[in-house]
C-alpha cells in the first residue's frame, strides 16, 4: 500500500486530498502546523500518522518527516500545500 506525506493536511485543500488519498487506498500522512486541527482528522483517519509540524522550521520538518517514515513507510509521494 503507497504512503502520501500531505502538508497542510488539516486545511480544506488538505483535507480534501486526504479524503481522496483515503478513498484510493493510500496511507496517510498527515502533517500540519495547527496541532487542535489535526486532532480533530483523528476520528477519520484512525490509521493515519498525524504529524504536528512547523515547517518553516527545518528541524520540525525533518522531524515530521522522520515519524512518518518510522509509523508508516517512507512516503512514495508528498502533496506539498502548506
Amino acid at each position: 500500500m503507497p504512503t502520501v506525506a500531505i502538508t497542510g493536511a488539516a486545511g480544506a485543500i488538505g483535507s480534501a486530498a486526504a479524503r481522496a488519498f483515503a478513498d484510493a487506498g493510500w496511507q496517510l500522512g498527515l502533517l500540519d502546523y495547527d496541532a487542535d486541527a489535526l486532532a480533530s482528522m483523528r476520528d477519520t483517519y484512525p490509521d493515519a500518522h498525524l504529524g504536528r509540524a512547523d515547517l518553516t522550521d527545518i528541524d520540525d520538518a525533518r522531524q515530521a518527516f522522520a515519524g512518518l517514515s518510522e509509523s508508516l513507510a517512507p512516503p512514495d509521494a508528498v502533496l506539498a500545500i502548506a
